[in-house]
């Protein structure tokens, strides 16, 4: 009978065991399917992430390309400004120029007129000789790039010159297209301004 009673304690402490193994079992799958929704809740927003980081990145692309072309178009304008200032310079030194030519043709023919009638007439010459004289010294007079240089060209003219320089500083060929901004942009609060 002590062996049953043994076999007996025995198979109640076994019992109690495997209960208390079972409960952990249980405790431990409890725990596992909350790992597991974790990992796939960290999934899904990795995931989201992601989508996030790549209409990022769509936007700031779409920016960067903005941002080249108004470089690029900045510099044209201002290629553009100086040639016009540079123009409006050498038109207003010509133009100076032109007003002392005529200040001494005029002098220059007065004179000569001047001679011609106090001589009566007979240095009649005079009045040629003075007119060109007269224009000779107030065309000497001037000074400025206009004396120099010649006439410069009309600077629309020169804006394919000056887009090609300006693509060049980008390291471009061609001007680019960034096309229309991405929708996406507009729900991260990207401005196109």
């Amino acid at each position: 009978m002590f062996i049953i009673s043994v076999l007996v304690g025995c198979s109640a402490q076994m019992d109690r065991r495997l209960g208390q193994v079972e409960q952990r079992q249980s405790e431990l799958d409890l725990r596992v399917a909350e790992d597991e929704r974790r990992a796939a809740d960290l999934r899904a927003d990795t995931l989201q992430l992601q989508h996030l980081l790549d209409a990022q990145r769509r936007c700031i692309a779409w920016q960067e390309c903005r941002a080249r072309t108004s470089r690029i178009q900045a510099t044209i304008m201002a290629k553009l400004a100086s040639c016009n200032m540079n123009t409006a310079h050498w038109f207003a030194c010509d133009a100076q120029r032109t007003r002392n030519t005529a200040e001494g043709a005029g002098l220059g023919c007065l004179l000569g007129w001047v001679v011609a009638g106090v001589t009566g007439g007979s240095a009649a010459p005079a009045v040629l000789i003075g007119c060109g004289a007269g224009a000779a010294t107030g065309s000497s007079g001037s000074t400025g790039s206009c004396t120099t240089q010649p006439k410069p060209q009309p600077c629309g003219r020169m804006e394919p010159a000056f887009r090609s320089e300006a693509l060049m500083l980008e390291g471009l060929t061609t001007m680019p297209d960034c096309g229309i901004m991405p929708t996406e942009c507009v729900a991260l609060n990207f401005s196109s301004r």
